[in-house]
This record gives structure tokens, C-alpha cells and sequence, in this order.
């Protein structure tokens, strides 16, 4: 009896060190990079350059979103230096970043002349 206690007890803390150092790389990995080095880090992790490719492509894509033009470049020249030279995906994001990011800038300057 003192056994199978035992035992239990062992299995339900080998099972709480198990899921919650599985939640600690969950969450290590589902965690948003919030610069293109923490990205590129990241996907250092990955173990083919066609998913550090689709990551970063990814991830580049997001801070697209976000409208953080600077690290989508830097991603997207990344992509295209070290990974995938013709990656058609990395030069339109780059050429969608670069287009954006001139813009913002003109709005700025536009915003400062106006002040």
C-alpha cells in the first residue's frame, strides 16, 4: 500500500515537471519575436532552411502587419543573404517593406513641414 502511494505521487510530479517544461517551450516558441534578431535566433533553432526560410518569410510578414517596416526588411534581406538567394516571396516582401517604410517617412517629414 505505502508503495503504490508512493508511486502515485512520484507519476503526478514526473507528470507536472513534464507538461510544465513543455509549456515553457511552448511558450518560448509561441512568443512573438519582437525584433528580426530574435527572429533570425529563433529559427536557428529549426532544422531545414526550407522551414528557417518559412518562419522568418512568416515572421517578416508579421511585422508587415504591425507596420514595423525596418525589421521586415531586415528579415526579408536575411532571407534572401543567407537562406534562399531567389526566394520570390523574401524580394516582394522586401520590395512591399521598402514602398511602405518611404512612405512613412515622407508622411513624417510632411508632418514636421506642417508644424
Amino acid at each position: 500500500m505505502n508503495r503504490t502511494v508512493s508511486t502515485f505521487i512520484a507519476m503526478i510530479l514526473i507528470c507536472g515537471l513534464v507538461f510544465s517544461g513543455c509549456g515553457w517551450i511552448k511558450e518560448k516558441f509561441e512568443k512573438e519575436p519582437s525584433t528580426a534578431k530574435e527572429a533570425v535566433d529563433i529559427s536557428e533553432t529549426l532544422d531545414t532552411v526550407e522551414k528557417k526560410t518559412q518562419y522568418l518569410l512568416d515572421q517578416a510578414d508579421a511585422f508587415m502587419n504591425r507596420k514595423d517596416f525596418q525589421e521586415s526588411i531586415k528579415l526579408s534581406k536575411y532571407i534572401l543573404l543567407r537562406l534562399d538567394d531567389g526566394s520570390k516571396e523574401a524580394s516582394s516582401l522586401l520590395r512591399k517593406a521598402q514602398s511602405a517604410m518611404a512612405v512613412q517617412l515622407q508622411m513624417q517629414q510632411e508632418e514636421k513641414e506642417a508644424q
